[in-house]
């Protein structure tokens, strides 16, 4: 399922992550660059792009310094904004399925010797997609480091250990249904979707524990109805691949 409209645009909108939330938030409101590389272990859906593309904003928020939280939607700071830019310079996120290879980590040289403005976020994401000795080219950078750079290296599978002793892991988990149930109904009153309890279990149940597949359910369920609480979480992953070709 692709990711949600609804997912969260603020730290305080993730639900049941309170340590990860802590942890970011912690490390993204120190001076400088205290971690340098940090990992983000959780399985599909858990919402491990979106916690980073969050920490990206996070880094150069000029209202997180005061607040400890991001700018709300449609009163972003120029820092939020340019993280949000498709071609931002300063949070910056790479698909390891298809850019994975030894060859691809070495051609990012330049990218990693050019001067920004503020601090800066790479992310790696899927980086247990990227060939073992894609991983052991990164192994120098994260050593030497990268001045104003934090590296975030999302996997739903293992990783070299040399990168994983070299990086913070933070584990997400799944999340209580009940927490789910919570999130999804307070969505569904925001855009005028009406649900039944049993509707409401439906959806928690399909999702699994995982946020991201039970809001693009409930956007399943805005458009079609009842149907898309019938349908496979697979058959709608499968829908959305064909449907984004």
């Amino acid at each position: 399922v692709s990711q949600s409209r609804y997912s969260p645009s603020r730290f305080s909108e993730v639900y049941g992550q309170e340590m990860v939330v802590a942890a970011l938030k912690n490390i993204a409101m120190s001076e400088g660059i205290k971690v340098r590389s940090i990992l983000l272990l959780g399985s599909f859906g858990s919402g491990k792009s979106t916690l980073s593309r969050l920490f990206g904003k996070a880094v150069n928020c000029s209202t997180f310094k005061k607040t400890g939280e991001v700018c709300a939607p449609g009163e972003e700071c120029e820092g939020c904004k340019e993280a949000m830019r498709k071609n931002s310079q300063t949070y910056i996120e790479f698909d390891s399925t298809r850019t994975g290879s030894v060859e691809d980590i070495r051609n990012l040289d330049l990218l990693f010797n050019t001067h920004t403005e503020g601090r800066r976020v790479i992310n790696f994401d899927e980086i247990h997609c990227s060939s073992p000795a894609a991983q052991s080219a990164l192994l120098t950078v994260l050593e030497e480091g990268v001045k104003n750079t934090f590296f975030v290296f999302t996997t739903t599978h293992a990783v070299l250990d040399t990168i994983k002793s070299r990086s913070l892991p933070i584990e997400i988990s799944t999340i209580p249904r009940a927490l789910v149930k919570e999130r999804v109904q307070y969505v569904a009153n925001q855009i005028g979707v009406s649900l039944t309890d049993q509707q409401l279990e439906t959806i928690a149940i399909k999702s699994k524990g995982h946020m991201r597949d039970a809001l693009s359910i409930l956007e399943y369920f805005e458009i079609a109805g009842d149907v898309a609480l019938k349908t496979s979480i697979e058959s709608l992953k499968r829908l959305t691949f064909y449907s984004l070709k």
